[in-house]
């Protein structure tokens, strides 16, 4: 019937068609050889890898790098996919290497504790969203086995490009996208005492945010009340009252 197919097995695995297909009324097919498929095969390799190879040169850290040590990571930077939710990263783990953001979002997260009301508490602070082209490891590309003091973490499905901090040389980048790396493996060494500080002038604004509803709230009852004393109006003070 129209849209279906035949031939994929002598494509696939050079194998004989065991069969035969004989037409049993006019017909007309469309015919595809195993030179012109394995062609298209290559071709779209061929275009994935020159898309890969543009993003990479477009993102900062290696946008000056001469071309042969771009085409170098282009080859190392290989992609990995992931869900939203998936952890990449956890507080705590050894960083493998260099995350790239191809396509989706992350999050920078840090498990902060601290002591309130007598008791340990523990809050999750998010730090940074990192977008297409942002980066994270930097420390472990240029300190090696360090303990990460963050977890990275899917915001939405995303793609990643990686690269092993096994498969990293500094003589790879230039001494402008080293000073990068170095900026961005700082980014993520939070200072907690920074940190706690933001959780406590985030819990004093929400306290503010709390009171001013309630203060609103009050007022908007207290003129309903008023208004249906002045009607006299018996129901209408019945139902303002509270």
């Amino acid at each position: 019937m129209p849209g279906d197919h035949f031939g994929e097995n002598a494509l696939l695995h050079k194998a004989f068609q065991y069969c035969t297909v004989r037409a049993t009324e006019r017909s007309g097919v469309l015919c595809f050889s195993e030179a012109e498929f394995r062609q298209t095969l290559r071709r779209s390799k061929l275009e994935k890898e020159a898309e890969k190879a543009i993003f990479v040169a477009s993102v900062p850290m290696f946008a000056k790098l001469p071309w042969e040590r771009l085409l170098k990571m282009n080859h190392l930077l290989q992609p990995r996919e992931f869900p939203r939710g998936a952890v990449l990263l956890a507080q705590g783990d050894t960083p493998p290497g260099l995350f790239v953001v191809q396509d989706g979002r992350l999050v920078v997260l840090r498990e902060m504790q601290y002591v309130e009301g007598g008791r340990q508490r523990t809050r999750r602070m998010h730090l940074e969203t990192l977008m297409p082209r942002d980066t994270y490891g930097g420390d472990a590309m240029l300190h090696g086995l360090l303990r990460s003091r963050t977890t990275l973490m899917a915001e939405t499905d995303v793609t990643v490009l990686f690269m092993s901090r096994t498969d990293f040389a500094p003589s790879l980048l230039t001494e402008e996208a080293l000073r990068m790396l170095k900026l961005n493996a700082k980014l993520y060494r939070p200072d907690d005492e920074l940190l706690l500080q933001r959780h406590y002038h985030e819990l004093e604004w929400d306290r503010a945010k709390r009171h001013f509803v309630k203060e609103v709230l009050s007022e908007a009852r207290d003129k309903r009340k008023l208004k249906a004393l002045l009607s006299g109006n018996p129901a209408t003070m019945k139902r303002g009252e509270w």
